[in-house]
């Protein structure tokens, strides 16, 4: 799996971050289904939404273990909200998928710090079969999330 770099200030080491997420089931199928997620999305494309390179592997019987890239940034703002709402909630450039991102806590999208400072969604655990109804009421939901994070950051 590709990681991007990140040069320290004084430009004397380069760093490499990754996320590792172990999950224990407590049904196979369950495992299973969240499997065929994870490659399902990679194949996915959110348009001005990315998502980070990632790995996935079965380490068990019930478990699993996701290797992730660490997008280091910062909290989406108002006008990337807007663009969350409209790739990750009303999917405008796939209507039709039954799939999307289900999590739309504010900690989960985060612009990279480095050129072309690109919107991530970093939860790749959160990809599923959802209807437009339920992100709608999700979104709405964690919307006060994120104006609050809006005001505490000042991301405005």
């Amino acid at each position: 799996m590709e990681t991007r770099s990140y040069i320290n200030t004084q430009w004397t080491e380069i760093r490499k971050f990754k996320i590792i997420k172990d999950i224990t089931f407590v049904d196979p199928k369950i495992l299973h289904e969240k499997l065929f997620l994870l490659e399902k999305l990679q194949t996915e494309d959110f348009g001005k939404i990315k998502i980070p390179n990632y790995n996935f592997e079965q380490t068990g019987e019930l478990s699993l273990r996701i290797i992730s890239e660490y997008i280091k940034g910062r909290y989406a703002n108002l006008y990337e909200m807007d663009i969350i709402e409209k790739y990750a909630i009303e999917r405008i450039n796939n209507i039709k998928s039954e799939y999307s991102l289900s999590d739309y806590n504010p900690n989960n999208f985060i612009i990279d710090g480095n050129p072309p400072n690109e919107l991530y969604c970093v939860d790749v655990d959160c990809y599923r079969k959802i209807t437009p109804d339920k992100r709608r009421e999700k979104w709405n939901k964690k919307r006060v999330f994120h104006l609050r994070y809006q005001r505490s950051y000042n991301l405005n």
